[in-house]
């Protein structure tokens, strides 16, 4: 699971998605949510102390009445589980905290050309909104 999981799971159709960078970086995403397509920007980091998904879902997995072991990332949300259903809201909650700020492509295009003079991912960058717009 990872930030396109959550887009989905707060409601979003994900029309084109990548990660631009390898340890850290950007990702980006054109999203179809509440009549609207849209573009979602963010970074990500290669730990829980530099990027947000990792820090909010590290070490989800857990037990039940039973001692049966939960991961929801990796088996998926088990039915009738409590922390499931709570670990679900979050992830939802997560995504939905993305789809507020959703940029049109105008202003995904702008944002993301002006960085073209420092940034050696931006031209790339640029070309996916381009080619997914």
């Amino acid at each position: 699971m990872d930030y396109e999981d959550c887009l989905k799971y707060a409601g979003a159709k994900v029309l084109a998605f990548k990660y631009f960078g390898s340890y850290q970086g950007d990702w980006i995403a054109k999203v179809y949510y509440n009549g609207e397509i849209g573009w979602v920007k963010d970074y990500f980091g290669s730990c829980s102390g530099c990027d947000a998904f990792q820090a909010e879902f590290s070490n989800i997995y857990h037990s039940d009445d039973d001692d049966v072991i939960h991961d929801p990332f990796y088996k998926g949300f088990e039915n009738g589980c409590k922390q499931c259903d709570e670990i679900k809201q979050r992830v939802i909650d997560f995504g939905k905290s993305y789809l507020s700020g959703m940029m049109t492509y105008d202003a995904i295009l702008k944002d993301c050309s002006r960085d073209t003079d420092w940034d050696m991912e931006a031209d790339e960058i640029v070309k996916f909104i381009k080619e997914n717009g």
